[in-house]
Formats: structure tokens, C-alpha cells, sequence
């Protein structure tokens, strides 16, 4: 299977996936004892495109067990409603934000889906607040995956039983590591850290990509012995709950669906008011991290954010044209010149906590 994804550059590479790695990674998952509930008459539904590795595998997840399986182009909380009542659907797989469109819907219409015993989500964490309401709403239970394109999908899953209100720390990780694959945390130079310590999440395990089509290059660079290097920050407890921390790469999450800044600051620069700009994400209660840009003006300029949003929405995808632009006078740069996102969205962060 050859699926693509996008790098720190944000173009596209082509990820070559094994029969055996996606098979494996469908049986590992089952291991983990986040499965044991389900019935023989189980009706899947999938809003996730089949060209997301959340989407086929979810598919293949209930095909592999004989299950009925949903397939939708809408993913709009009322068509989802919709579909689990007319089709008494009994799981379904969805980022955060579809999550709580369906609990907003379901509480409008005042109407819940009497048939749904679980909900499976991922792409994005889950804040616990919105967790807890939709164990109180929907009435089901719970599952999370994490993972990537390059290891098939998942390389850890906090099962419904990790979703326990008497244990709220956990609902912060995203579980543990799957049976038959292992999980280090390793730092710049890819030494091994202690256990609580942060740094860059290597994955290995049989499900991991066969490389990135015709670029041998860039496969050396990620696949290191084999360990796959995620680019992906994080720290493993005690218990081996893994937890994530800011990313290594510059990539934003929002609403599930990656946004590489390089794609959007390239629009922003046509612009006939840019001079230069950068993009980042910033923590957002809806969809996980919104995206923001920082812009420098040119001479003369004058400053429209609504104007600038609707050009950048005009060139592409609506959902990774920045939902803030500030005006900056000048942006944190290093002594090459390279600007310093991380700078940049600290002093964001700090400028939003700020006091009236």
C-alpha cells in the first residue's frame, strides 16, 4: 500500500506499507485488550477519508472481524447523527473535534444513539473535559490510538479501561505501546533518557513502512537501526504510559489534519502586503491547535487580517488558512537569519496570558 504523508518540508512522500504491516498492526492492536468487549454483529462507521491511515485502517479494523462498515463523505455532525441512528451503528472512529460536534448535535436534538458502545479517536489529543462529557452524554466508552503513516498507523493505544475517572493522569497520555513493538525516548544525540525526562519519540516494531517511495535519503534519515525516528515529542511514566510534549517538527494539528507551515507561509508571502511571515499553532480548546501567522508588512501597507485569511483560503485548503494573523514589526530571527518559531510562539503564548 502506498499512501503519502508529508514531511517538515510539507511535501508529499510516498509511505510503502507491507500486507504484513498492516495485518500485524490490526493484530497487535487486538492484544492490547481494548477490543475484548466487542460482538460478532458489530456496524462500524468510518468518516475518515480512505486515504488517512486512521481511514483504511479503521475500514480494515472492522472488515479483519467480519463487522458491517459505514462509509461516509460527510463528516457534518448532523449526517453523523444521521447515519448512527439509521444505521444503529455500534463504534465509530473520529478526530476530537468530529467528537464533540456529535455530542453538540446529539444534545439539540435531544437524542442519543442507543446503540453506540464505543467511540475510538485520534490524529489529535482529547482535552479530559470533553471526555468526561461525552462518557456522561453519548454513554459509551472510550478508545485512543497514536501513531503515524510510517508505522501503519498505531504504535500505542489507552484502552476504555485507561479512560477512568479515578485516574485522571492518564487521560493526558495516549497509552502504551502496543504488544510486539517498542517505544524510546531518546535525546538530540539518540541517547536513551530516563524515565519522566522528554525528548524525541523512536518507535520500532513489524509494522513499520518499507520507506518512503524513491527517496532513500529521506528514509535514512527517519529509519535508524531499525528504529523509526517520529520527529514527535514525548516522556514514558513510570508505567509506560507515553505522554506527549511539544513537537520536534514545526507540524500543527487542527481538527485532526496536519498543517506543515512552510505550505501556508509560501501563500502569505504572495500576498501584496507580506514581507515576510511566519506560521504556528496554538493550543485551542475546539480543534486542539489553531493556526496562527505572525506577518511583517511591507512598506506602505496597510494591515487587514480578515483580508489576508481570505486570501490565503482562496489558494488553499480552508483549514490551513491561519485563524489568527498578528502584525509583527520585526520577526525573532537567529544570526543566519532562519526565524525562530519556537520563540515566536512562546512569546504568542505569553502575549495571550497576558492581563487586559
Amino acid at each position: 500500500l502506498l499512501l503519502y504523508t508529508s514531511g517538515t518540508t510539507g511535501h508529499p512522500k510516498g509511505v510503502q506499507l507491507s500486507e504484513a504491516a498492516i495485518s500485524v498492526g490490526r493484530e497487535m492492536e487486538e492484544l492490547t485488550g481494548g477490543f475484548d468487549d466487542w460482538g460478532d454483529r458489530e456496524i462500524l462507521l468510518s468518516p475518515l477519508p480512505l486515504f488517512h491511515i486512521g481511514g483504511i485502517c479503521w475500514a480494515l479494523c472492522g472488515l479483519g472481524r467480519g463487522c458491517t462498515v459505514v462509509l461516509t463523505n460527510n463528516p457534518a455532525p448532523p449526517a453523523l447523527l444521521d447515519l448512527c441512528l439509521a444505521e444503529s451503528v455500534s463504534r465509530t472512529f473520529m478526530v476530537p473535534q468530529l467528537v464533540r460536534g456529535l455530542i453538540e448535535e446529539m444534545v439539540s436534538r435531544g437524542v442519543r444513539v442507543q446503540t453506540l458502545k464505543g467511540i475510538h479517536y485520534g490524529a489529535a489529543p482529547m482535552d479530559p473535559p470533553l471526555l468526561e462529557r461525552g462518557i456522561r452524554e453519548i454513554g459509551c466508552r472510550f478508545l485512543q490510538y497514536f501513531g503515524m503513516t510510517e508505522m501503519a498507523g498505531t504504535i500505542s493505544i489507552l484502552p476504555p479501561s485507561g479512560h477512568d475517572p479515578a485516574r485522571p493522569h492518564l487521560l493526558g497520555s495516549v497509552g502504551r505501546v502496543l504488544p510486539g513493538s517498542a517505544i524510546e525516548i531518546r535525546d538530540a544525540q539518540a541517547r536513551v533518557v530516563a524515565i519522566g525526562e522528554a525528548g524525541e519519540i523512536w518507535a520500532r516494531g513489524p509494522s513499520m513502512m518499507l520507506g518512503y517511495a524513491n527517496r532513500p535519503e529521506q528514509t535514512a534519515e527517519v529509519v535508524v537501526d531499525g528504529w523509526y525516528r517520529t520527529g514527535d515529542g514525548g516522556r514514558l511514566d513510570g508505567e509506560g504510559y507515553l505522554y506527549l510534549t511539544d513537537r520536534i517538527k514545526d507540524m500543527i494539528v487542527t481538527g485532526g489534519e496536519n498543517v506543515y507551515p512552510v505550505e501556508v507561509e509560501a501563500v502569505l508571502r504572495e500576498h501584496p502586503s507580506v514581507a515576510d511571515c511566519a506560521v504556528y499553532g496554538l493550543p485551542d480548546a475546539h480543534w486542539g491547535e489553531r493556526v496562527c501567522a505572525a506577518v511583517e508588512l511591507r512598506p506602505g501597507a496597510v494591515f487587514d487580517a480578515d483580508a489576508i485569511t481570505a486570501f490565503v483560503k482562496s489558494q488553499i485548503a480552508g483549514y490551513k488558512a491561519p485563524r489568527q494573523v498578528e502584525r509583527i514589526d520585526a520577526l525573532p530571527r537567529t544570526a543566519s537569519g532562519k526565524i525562530q518559531r519556537g520563540r515566536l510562539r512562546q512569546d504568542m503564548l505569553e502575549k495571550s496570558d497576558a492581563p487586559d
